[in-house]
C-alpha cells in the first residue's frame, strides 16, 4: 500500500487468514445430484460453495465439486458453462438435505471459493497478502484473520499480484480495504486505524512546552504574540 506508515506489521508475519472469492453466476439447471451454471470467470476444479435463496427467502448453501466446463456463447460476450457435482449440503446453509432444487433455475446464485492467505503486513487502509494461487488484479473478496476478526469478513481488492519463485506461498498480492461500511470493533481495519493513531499520539509525547503541539498531537489554538 502507498500509504504504509509505522503501524503496517501490528499483525506479525505469518499470521494466518482465509480469502474468500465470491463471483455472480446465473443458475441454469439445478437437480439433488448436479447445478449447471453460466460464470463470467472459469473456477478452479476443487470442491466450492454455491449459495442461494429458495422462494421464502432462506438462503441453501451447497457444496459442489466442478466436472465439466465449457466456453459458450451469450451474446456478444462468452462465458463459462460450469456443471458441478452437488457433494452435500453445507452446515451454514437452512434447507435440509434432500429437498428439491428443481425451483432454483433462472435465479443468480454466489460462487464461493476459500484459499489460505498469509500476512505480510497490515495498514488501515489494506494489507499484504502470502497466497498459494494466482488471483486476478482487481479481485474482490472477503478478508478472515485468525484471532482478530469475527464476522462475514472484511472486504478486499486484490492488486499487484507477484510471483515468488521458491517461496511455499508462491503468489503475493496486496489487498485495498473497501469502506463499504463501518468496521467492526474487532476487524482488521480497525484495529490497524487504532494502532496508527496511537503511534501519532505517542510520536509527541517529550515535545517541549509551548512548541505549538499538543501531547494529544492536536495543534494549538494559541496565537503567539509579539512584543
Amino acid at each position: 500500500m502507498s500509504d504504509r506508515r509505522r503501524a503496517t506489521r501490528f499483525i506479525s508475519a505469518g499470521a494466518q487468514g482465509v480469502l474468500r472469492l465470491m463471483q455472480d453466476v446465473y443458475v441454469e439447471h439445478a437437480n439433488a445430484g448436479e447445478i449447471t451454471v453460466l460464470a463470467a470467470t472459469r473456477p478452479a476444479m476443487r470442491e466450492q460453495t454455491i449459495q442461494m435463496r429458495d422462494k421464502a427467502g432462506r438462503r441453501v448453501a451447497l457444496r459442489v465439486q466442478p466436472t465439466t466446463i465449457t466456453v459458450v456463447s451469450a451474446g456478444e460476450v462468452l462465458r463459462n458453462r460450469i456443471v458441478f457435482r452437488v457433494v452435500g449440503f453445507s452446515a451454514a446453509g437452512d434447507q435440509a438435505a434432500g429437498e428439491p432444487l428443481d425451483g432454483h433455475a433462472g435465479r443468480i446464485g454466489v460462487l464461493v471459493r476459500r484459499i489460505v492467505a498469509r500476512a505480510v503486513n497490515v495498514s488501515s487502509s489494506g494489507c499484504l497478502l502470502d497466497l498459494p494461487e494466482y488471483v486476478a488484479e482487481g479481485t474482490v473478496a472477503l478478508l478472515n484473520m485468525v484471532g482478530v476478526q469475527r464476522g462475514s469478513g472484511e472486504a478486499v481488492r486484490l492488486c499487484r499480484p507477484v510471483h515468488i519463485i521458491a517461496a511455499a506461498l508462491p503468489w503475493r498480492a496486496g489487498a485495498e480495504f473497501l469502506p463499504l461500511d463501518a468496521p467492526l470493533p474487532t476487524s482488521v481495519r480497525n484495529a490497524a486505524a487504532r494502532l496508527e493513531a496511537l503511534l501519532d499520539v505517542a510520536s509527541f509525547v517529550g515535545d517541549r512546552p509551548g512548541s505549538g503541539e499538543r501531547a494529544s498531537g492536536q495543534v494549538s489554538d494559541a496565537v503567539p504574540t509579539v512584543d
